[in-house]
């Protein structure tokens, strides 16, 4: 996640849908002021600042990926920080009501069938054995997205984007908050899935009802479907 007092945004990192490389692409934009919260496993280009704090502990959390996954991110034992996939809720806490009031919210989303057929293979990758899918489905904590941009039933952002529309999407974003001629946006943790077949296949009867009544939100919000045929719409907060 991001926070900039340069150009006054807040980004909110959600799962599987290019985060990583949007946030790559805003942090090279970033003043030495600004948060930049750290990515696991690391991205070439990603500049992370000021998301923890000087604490013995703070700087081994921040050093080592390792530590970042042996102490819980919420921890009592560290102090005041921010990570990725950062909920709305939590980064209002910590930045308090005047920034994130002010400042311009935004994240992106993705077609809920498709997004859970990327993450498991996300999850599975460098497994020599791997889960079946409808089984993994039941058992893992999957990437409800809905809850980290908003409040209850409420949309505490300005601005929910496509995925599938992410370069469109994007560039509102930064024509918005007056960013010209910003770099490229580079392909950051891709190439995990070997199945190329549509997402689909993936999904018996069961297993696409199962995912249609858990993402129901992100679905209503942005408008997608099981086969992927609609045009989904960005969600944009009315003035």
């Amino acid at each position: 996640m991001i926070i900039s007092h340069e150009y006054r945004f807040i980004f909110i990192k959600t799962h599987k849908t290019a985060g990583s490389s949007v946030e790559t692409r805003l942090s090279q934009l970033c003043a030495p002021n600004d948060i930049v919260s750290t990515m696991d496993p690391p991205a070439q280009d990603h500049e992370p600042r000021n998301w923890i704090g000087n604490s013995p502990l703070d700087k081994l959390y921040a050093k080592y990926e390792r530590m970042r996954k042996l102490i819980h991110k919420d921890s009592v034992f560290l102090n005041k920080h921010y990570y990725q996939h950062m909920g709305g809720a939590r980064i209002k806490q910590l930045c308090g009501d005047e920034i994130w009031n002010s400042y311009y919210k935004f994240c992106f989303d993705r077609n809920p069938w498709d997004k859970v057929v990327s993450f498991y293979w996300w999850k599975m990758r460098g497994k020599a054995e791997k889960t079946p899918f409808s089984e993994w489905l039941r058992i893992k904590k999957l990437p409800l997205d809905h809850q980290l941009y908003c409040f209850g039933d409420e949309v505490a952002v300005d601005f929910v984007g496509c995925y599938e529309t992410l370069s469109q999407d994007l560039q509102k974003v930064l024509e918005h908050i007056g960013i010209e001629n910003p770099p490229e946006l580079p392909q950051v943790k891709t190439g995990i899935r070997k199945d190329k077949a549509h997402f689909s296949s993936a999904y018996d009867e069961a297993d696409r009802e199962f995912v249609a009544q858990l993402f129901a939100r992100e679905i209503e919000l942005l408008g997608y479907d099981f086969e992927g045929k609609s045009q989904p719409t960005a969600w944009i907060k009315e003035p």
